[in-house]
């Protein structure tokens, strides 16, 4: 079945790219929004987010907004999209590894926040590898389609 899906014409393997890295996107834009309404809610007193570790809320809050921006690279197909969710993954690592540290020096915290560290950084190593993969086969469609273009071994200009 894989012959099949490798025959299928460019512009449906480009619309399946597409619809991916859409859904991917949407998902972590509301997860980016969701994050800076929930942190901001917190920070500005309006929720109480019990025994709160105030380098892990303004991480939050703060990577909430490049959790937007990943999104819409993603969207876009943009070739730094990979990167910077492999980067929020490795920083959101970085983040559990501080918070350990303060929860081994019998620092004040909410369970749930080792739990949410955990979900998070796992969460963002697949969006770094499914983005990659998104990434790549979107730059490979656009290839099929300018060696379409292809006259004389040279691109036309635009």
């Amino acid at each position: 079945m894989a012959s099949e899906r490798t025959a299928a014409p460019a512009s449906l393997a480009d619309s399946r790219v597409l619809v991916r890295a859409r859904w991917l996107a949407t998902v972590v834009v509301l997860f980016g929004v969701v994050t800076i309404i929930a942190g901001g809610a917190v920070l500005s007193g309006q929720v109480d987010g019990g025994k709160v570790v105030p380098f892990v809320l303004w991480f939050n809050f703060l990577a909430g907004f490049f959790y937007v921006a990943a999104g819409v690279a993603i969207a876009r197909l943009s070739r730094w999209a990979p990167r910077l969710a492999g980067l929020l993954a490795g920083a959101t690592t970085a983040l559990a590894v501080a918070f350990a540290a303060h929860v081994a020096r019998g620092g004040a915290f909410e369970p749930r926040t080792a739990l949410a560290l955990a979900v998070r950084a796992g969460a963002w190593a697949v969006i770094a590898y499914a983005s990659a993969r998104l990434v790549a086969a979107g730059r490979a469609s656009a290839e099929r389609r300018l060696g379409k273009r292809v006259a004389g071994g040279q691109a036309r200009p635009r």
